[in-house]
């Protein structure tokens, strides 16, 4: 028979267990359509935690490395990409031509002159917001990060959609995209299991196809 002593030791032992488990993740999947009802790709999707529970570190998930946004074809590829703010971003140059990347935004500004063939080294960013690059070489080139204060965000596929793992909790649900024609007002939800949200927003039409390759010539 145990004495009194075990059994505190065995309860304070299960409860440092309990402590350690991670929290168990919920699926949260966010369908996001235009105002007509089509499938919307390229929206960024970020799920900024608002109680302690759902903020808790444990639960986050772990950065794997620089995220990466190449330029390919006179692109940039992906054009979305989501990062948490802290993070950091290569810029692999995949084209037989130079570019010269920039930003002027007020959540990042930096230059990275002509090159092609060796990478520069990553770019950290360390303030929230909507980043907008250019090249100076290839006017019509155009790319977005969106620096999340939360590790949990994505751009929704082709099918416009995107499913976040989350522990429960609540949240405020932020969308953007880069032809919405006004900031959607954030949302608040809660999460204590798996979750489908349909979330439409007002875009305006794409652009027209550009010519590329007009001043590719300066940068051979």
């Amino acid at each position: 028979m145990r004495d009194n002593g075990s059994n505190i030791a065995a309860a304070a032992l299960a409860t440092l267990v309990a402590l350690a488990a991670p929290a168990v993740a919920d699926s949260v999947t966010v369908a996001v359509r235009t105002a007509d009802g089509d499938a919307l790709s390229g929206a960024a999707v970020v799920l900024r935690p608002l109680d302690a529970a759902a903020a808790a570190p444990a639960a986050a998930p772990t950065a794997a490395g620089p995220a990466t946004m190449a330029q390919q074809n006179q692109e940039f590829t992906p054009g979305v990409l989501t990062v948490s703010r802290g993070g950091a971003v290569s810029f692999p140059n995949l084209d037989a031509v130079q570019h010269h990347v920039y930003s002027f935004s007020a959540a990042r500004t930096f230059e990275l002159p002509l090159y092609k063939g060796e990478t520069p080294p990553p770019v950290a960013f360390d303030q929230a917001g909507v980043v907008t690059l250019g090249c100076n070489i290839h006017d019509h080139m155009r790319g977005f990060i969106v620096v999340a204060d939360s590790p949990f965000h994505g751009v929704t596929d082709d099918a416009g959609r995107i499913e976040l793992d989350v522990p429960a909790g609540e949240y405020q649900l932020v969308l953007w995209h880069a032809r919405q024609r006004e900031t959607p007002a954030a949302e608040s939800i809660a999460v204590s299991g798996p979750l489908t949200l349909d979330r439409r927003l007002d875009v305006r039409p794409p652009p027209k196809p550009v010519v590329k390759g007009l001043k590719a010539w300066v940068a051979e």
